[in-house]
């Protein structure tokens, strides 16, 4: 799967939408690769591997987890490092750096809720109301020109929604 490939996060309504639909499908892969590692936590013991690439620990405190993402890997274009919190109120809050050929790459905030439903609820994952922040050093089309990510920096925000389905 290539970030091309995927839905991109919607927009919510009351959303400031500041980002093109190439990058709300980073969006929705990072978040992915952030909610498949504490799933995979859930399952295992807190230490494991992504999907396509990289590994992740899992700190389990009482009243939250935090797992940090090294170079993980929901889709083959689209590496995540960072740190996630799952707090007991099934608040989601991560902090990741995005990169890969998929996107011109970035840093991403995502505040919202996340819970791992049972079967009986269809076996899916998501992620309810999630406030991302995409700050990028350059657009995909001007990363020829652009200077370092050190001399330019544009905040990009998008107030979406977005669940991610796995079969």
């Amino acid at each position: 799967m290539l970030a091309a490939e995927v839905r991109p996060a919607e927009v919510a309504p009351n959303g400031d939408n500041r980002i093109d639909v190439a990058e709300r499908r980073v969006v929705t892969v990072a978040v992915a690769t952030a909610t498949d590692a504490v799933q995979r936590s859930i399952l295992g013991s807190g230490d494991g591997v992504g999907l396509r690439a990289g590994t992740f620990h899992t700190d389990y405190g009482s009243d939250a987890w935090t797992t940090t993402l090294t170079g993980c890997s929901f889709s083959k274009d689209v590496i995540v490092d960072g740190t996630v919190i799952w707090g007991v109120a099934k608040s989601f809050v991560a902090d990741l750096i995005v990169g890969g050929s998929g996107t011109a790459g970035g840093t991403l905030h995502v505040e919202g809720t996340w819970q791992a439903l049972g079967r009986s609820e269809n076996s899916r994952s998501r992620v309810a109301s999630v406030a991302a922040t995409w700050r990028c050093s350059c657009r995909k089309d001007e990363r020829s020109s652009a200077p370092p990510p050190s001399q330019h920096h544009s905040s990009r925000h998008v107030e979406a929604r977005s669940s991610i389905r796995r079969r």
